[in-house]
């Protein structure tokens, strides 16, 4: 038996059993989430603390949890330190699930995520069967309005 073949059937079969996506849900990230190659460097990359970097469109709580640890500056950009971002299900085209990160400031938000591209997180069915994000029920709350 083909080991490769199974896993992609299992993996086709998961997508097809699973809930659909609706505008509204939220899912958290559990592997932090990057630009592709066809965003430009100029509109991916920030100097931060004189360091330049791609700035990730959402951050997994491991990735987080090394922030806080190394005392970066990208720490406080988040409204909470302990798990993978939320994003927001804003509009679904096809297969395509666009999301906003509601983890992030909004003054971050803001002066980072300024470009179009990067303001949008676009994951589909095969980030969820894979377990790059999972749906949230609960807990999230907190995070749809700007805390006062």
């Amino acid at each position: 038996m083909n080991k490769r073949k199974t896993l992609k059937g299992l993996l086709e079969e998961a997508k097809k059993e699973m809930c659909e996506v609706e505008i509204g849900q939220v899912y958290e990230t559990m592997n932090s989430i990057y630009p592709d190659e066809h965003v430009l460097p100029f509109e991916k990359n920030i100097v931060v603390d004189d360091v330049r970097m791609t700035l990730p469109l959402a951050c997994s709580s491991r990735a987080k949890k090394g922030f806080k640890k190394t005392g970066s500056s990208l720490n406080e950009m988040f409204k909470d330190g302990l798990k993978g971002d939320y994003l927001l299900v804003e509009k679904i085209v096809g297969e395509k699930v666009f999301c906003k990160n509601i983890s992030i400031t909004e003054d971050c938000y803001n002066r980072y995520y300024k470009v179009p591209n990067m303001r949008k997180i676009e994951i589909n069915k095969n980030d969820i069967a894979k377990g790059n994000v999972k749906r949230v029920y609960r807990g999230f709350k907190n995070h749809l309005e700007e805390k006062k």
